[in-house]
């Protein structure tokens, strides 16, 4: 089950997803990323840390949060991937398109 803790730190606003991301649990990642574009952070960070799977729905989640807050004039920052999700961002091309901490 994917647990997401938002918080505010700033001009950044940390979401750190917990569990599996994958087509069943994005709905939980999208919610999460709303409550963070409500915000006026010039950055919102995905710490991926916690994340133990992500499959190409869960690319597909960040891609669609970064064109949201690029369209805003904001920034999307993905950091702590690592393993199977570092890899997924790699063959995906998507971390080409987003800074990674």
């Amino acid at each position: 089950m994917l647990t997401v803790d938002v918080t505010s730190n700033g001009a950044r606003c940390i979401v750190a997803p917990r569990g599996e991301i994958d087509a069943a649990s994005c709905p939980i990642l999208r919610s999460a990323l709303a409550r963070a574009f409500d915000g006026d952070h010039a950055t919102v960070v995905v710490d991926l840390a916690g994340v133990t799977f992500m499959d190409s729905s869960g690319v597909g989640t960040l891609a669609q949060a970064h064109t949201t807050l690029a369209g805003t004039g904001r920034q999307l920052v993905l950091r702590g991937a690592a393993g199977i999700v570092e890899r997924v961002l790699t063959i995906s091309g998507f971390g080409q398109a987003v800074t990674i901490e």
